[in-house]
């Protein structure tokens, strides 16, 4: 595959994952306002996917599929800075304790997910 899909790929990629991410916050959604758990669903999944696909492609020279489905995919569906508006704003509203449990939940839980997911794809593999 020449060079020049490569970033094609990754759009095309990512597009999907931004959808998919938008219905899943949609699904969780209450009252007009977006609860964390969306977000926290869909950084989960994302980190255990993400593991499975670097797990499965341990051996295998960067393929197409890894930038269309890890990269992009995966980078589109994910989401960091949803999670930090959503931790500062259960700042402000002083929520500190379930921040705390949001944020650790989600850093302890990617990690493990990840890690679960990689070790599942070598295994696939």
């Amino acid at each position: 595959m020449t060079e020049l899909w490569l970033p094609l790929l990754v759009a095309v990629g990512g597009s999907a994952g931004s959808v998919c991410r938008y219905a899943i916050g949609r699904l969780f959604a209450y009252r007009g306002k977006a609860a964390p758990y969306g977000t926290l669903t869909v950084n989960l999944s994302g980190a255990a996917l993400l593991g499975l696909l670097y797990g499965m492609a341990w051996n295998v020279n960067q393929p197409a599929w890894l930038l269309l489905l890890g990269t992009g995919f995966l980078g589109g569906y994910t989401t960091f800075s949803t999670l930090m508006a959503q931790l500062a704003a259960m700042r402000e509203t002083r929520e500190s304790r379930l921040a705390a449990v949001y944020f650790l939940t989600t850093l302890g839980g990617g990690l493990l997910l990840t890690a679960c997911g990689f070790f599942a794809g070598l295994w696939l593999n």
